[in-house]
């Protein structure tokens, strides 16, 4: 796989990447003009614009842009004076790209084949788990035709995921909300009746889950702004989603004209 599909395909799934491109290449240094290298979250990378101590020093400063949420910088290097025998300068730059926001939808029944449209609307990427062959109900998500216990390292999860669980039936919203504790993410939501979230919830602290992660769970899911059917309640929970990505508050716009 080429490096810009491999680049493409960590964007699609919510990662952040620093894409560096060496743009000069002096007489004598490794490398030549044009080569490109990505590095990824983890600090892993993929392709090369040179090696040696230089190519570490700008993985490195990617590795710090990333931390920094920094979008660009530039590098400029004597190799004779970064202790390279082999001498020569070399220039270049590093763009950060990606950090999209990704709704991981574990269920595609009504809410989530409703949900999904309304999210990518909005500019949130979709995945969609469940064993069951509804890929056909969604357009331009990431189907997963898997049960839980087999989605190990086959989904990322970050800073920018957001995730809601819908399933069809108590047991798996269970297993769902299991595999997803452990996980790093933006907003972990769970839909169901109150007596069911309480019955989950109640069931996974006697399992050892700290009080302060479950405030972190939104369950029920969604603003209470719906009347029960499928579309409302998809625009509640993207309304939530919303709320949780943008650090809204939950006020009338009408009401700031009045202050």
């Amino acid at each position: 796989m080429n490096l810009m599909k491999i680049i493409g395909k960590k964007v699609e799934q919510g990662e952040k990447i620093v894409l560096i491109t060496l743009v000069d290449c002096g007489v004598g240094a490794p490398g030549a003009a044009g080569q490109m290298m990505a590095v990824f979250q983890d600090g892993t990378t993929q392709g090369t614009i040179g090696g040696g101590n230089a190519e570490y020093m700008v993985i490195e400063m990617a590795k710090e842009a990333l931390q920094k949420n920094e979008k660009t910088f530039e590098f400029s290097f004597d190799l004779s004076e970064k202790g390279m025998i082999c001498g020569g300068n070399i220039r270049g730059f590093g763009s950060v790209i990606g950090n999209n926001n990704r709704l991981i939808i574990f269920g595609a029944g009504h809410v989530g084949q409703k949900v999904s449209p309304i999210a990518q609307s909005v500019g949130f990427s979709v995945a969609v788990i469940d064993d069951r062959e509804f890929a056909e109900n969604f357009n331009n998500v990431e189907y997963f035709s898997d049960t839980i216990e087999t989605l190990e390292d086959k989904l990322i999860f970050n800073d920018n995921t957001y995730i809601l669980i819908c399933t069809r039936g108590h047991q798996l919203d269970y297993q769902a909300l299991r595999f997803c504790l452990n996980k790093t993410y933006a907003y972990l939501g769970m839909i169901g009746s109150d007596k069911k979230v309480r019955s989950i919830l109640s069931r996974v602290q006697k399992e050892g889950l700290s009080e302060e992660v479950l405030q972190t769970i939104y369950a029920p899911v969604g603003l209470d702004i719906a009347d029960g059917t499928p579309e409302e309640i998809a625009i509640a929970i993207v309304a939530e989603l919303l709320q949780v990505k943008n650090k809204g508050c939950l006020a009338h716009m009408k009401d700031s004209r009045m202050n």
